[in-house]
């Protein structure tokens, strides 16, 4: 069982970071009903959330009386325009219709961003049809389906001599988590916008640095960060005095 002290290095930091967080968020606006089907579409952020089921635990936690069905059709190596599989593998279009989609959360631009500059307008383009295209699918089959463009997420700077520092990934994924804002305001689509991550990364480094916390503290306190500012775009209710009070009974 973790001691108090330890519970204070773990919380120290979480409270810093979501007050970080809580200055950051954008207000909440997506709004979930009752018995809404969930799907979440993309690359690499989409697909490792099927490793744990952090996500599908919060939004059950935050609404448990809305008896939601959550789906991943995450693929890492999938584009905006290219989601190659194997023959006979149905598409994605016809697994939202097999869902019955209410909600999609679209989270690509990581993939994209290595095309530069140059492949924006291609961005663009093929992210507004693709919204389109699910908007006249209907595919719960009665109307169209509320979307969150999601920005793709920072390469965050580990400190690690061996692995690249993320920089000239950094300068692509600014421009495609624009590009990808304006798609969500031309076609009037929810934004997350998921690259708060890179200043929290500078200011656990900070954090780090001054030993404030343990590193392996702040690894969980920055997953955690992750699902209240979920939580907040979804607008829900979450008492975070009364969950550090009860740790710390």
């Amino acid at each position: 069982m973790m001691t108090r002290s330890l519970l204070a290095l773990r919380i120290a930091p979480l409270a810093i970071l979501l007050g970080f967080a809580n200055v950051q968020s954008a207000p909440a606006a997506l709004t979930l009903e009752k018995q809404d089907r969930i799907c979440i579409i993309g690359s690499g952020l989409a697909d490792r959330m099927q490793h744990d089921g952090w996500l599908e635990t919060v939004l059950h936690s935050a609404y448990p009386k809305h008896y939601l069905t959550i789906r991943n059709m995450g693929y890492t190596g999938d584009t905006v325009w290219s989601r190659p599989r194997n023959r006979g593998f149905p598409s994605q279009d016809q697994y939202l219709k097999d869902i019955k989609a209410d909600v999609i959360f679209i989270m690509f631009g990581y993939n994209e961003s290595f095309g530069g500059e140059g492949g924006l307008g291609k961005y663009r383009d093929e992210l507004g049809k693709l919204v389109e295209n699910y908007r006249n699918m209907k595919p719960n089959g009665k109307e169209a389906p509320r979307i969150v463009l999601f920005s793709p997420i920072a390469h965050e700077d580990l400190g690690n001599p061996n692995l690249p520092d993320g920089k000239a990934n950094n300068a692509r994924l600014a421009i495609y988590s624009a590009a990808t804002k304006e798609v969500a305001e031309a076609k009037k689509v929810e934004f997350g916008n998921t690259t708060i991550f890179e200043e929290l990364s500078k200011l656990s480094k900070t954090i780090l640095e001054s030993k404030q916390t343990l590193a392996e503290f702040l690894f969980v306190c920055r997953a955690e960060l992750g699902l209240y500012n979920l939580l907040h775009r979804l607008d829900a209710e979450v008492n975070t005095r009364a969950v550090i009070e009860k740790i710390l009974r």
